[in-house]
């Protein structure tokens, strides 16, 4: 209720995407008997709304799906958005990638360690992790699937951002690129049959 011709609002929350938003106030005047109803109206000025800071990731549509060559390179790119999904322009923390399911390896740009893992910070709440690929078998029971997972902005920097994970995809043989041999001979004898070997 108005008092003294003025009315107050407070604790308002918005939870919407990025833009620009305005509100509109009205009142209105029931008839005194001599007067009929009448409505003010009046809008605000327009404001922007922004980003609350991120909660989780995303990951965009360039990330392995379906078949995926054996060793064949990809780019996965991880955006950091807040709980109404809008992206964090604000957010530089590192993000972490690696393989959570699969008989094989994460390889590429910037892996590291074991197990396998690649670490880099987040541009203005995006980052591209380029020239990565996954060294593996084909197994039809055993779809491989990556994930990426990272902390929050200080000041809940203890907390964990909500992990996003890659579709399932299978490894397919590809062109073979790159021989081994195994069981090679150590020694010989000169004019003897060496130990047999395998190249595969």
């Amino acid at each position: 209720h108005f008092t003294n011709g003025l009315v107050s609002f407070n604790d308002l929350v918005i939870k919407g995407k990025v833009g620009t938003y305005a509100f509109t106030a009205d009142t209105l005047n029931d008839s005194d008997g001599t007067h009929d109803d009448w409505a003010i109206t009046q809008a605000t000025d327009t404001f922007q709304l922004w980003a609350a800071p991120a909660t989780h990731y995303v990951l965009t549509s360039t990330q392995p799906t379906g078949n995926v060559i054996n060793d064949a390179t990809f780019s996965m790119v991880a955006e950091a958005r807040d709980d109404s999904d809008n992206l964090d322009l604000t957010y530089t923390e590192n993000g972490t990638i690696t393989l959570t399911s699969g008989p094989g390896t994460l390889r590429g740009t910037g892996v590291l360690g074991s197990p396998a893992s690649v670490t880099a910070a987040f541009v203005a709440g995006v980052k591209t992790f380029p020239g990565l690929y996954v060294r593996g078998i084909e197994t039809s029971d055993q779809p491989y699937q990556l994930q990426i997972a990272g902390n929050r902005a200080p000041p809940n920097a203890s907390t964990a951002m909500g992990t996003a994970y890659t579709d399932m995809f299978d490894i397919k043989q590809g062109a073979v690129s790159y021989l081994t041999v195994e069981d090679q001979p150590t020694v010989g004898e000169n004019r003897h049959v060496l130990d047999p070997f395998t190249v595969a």
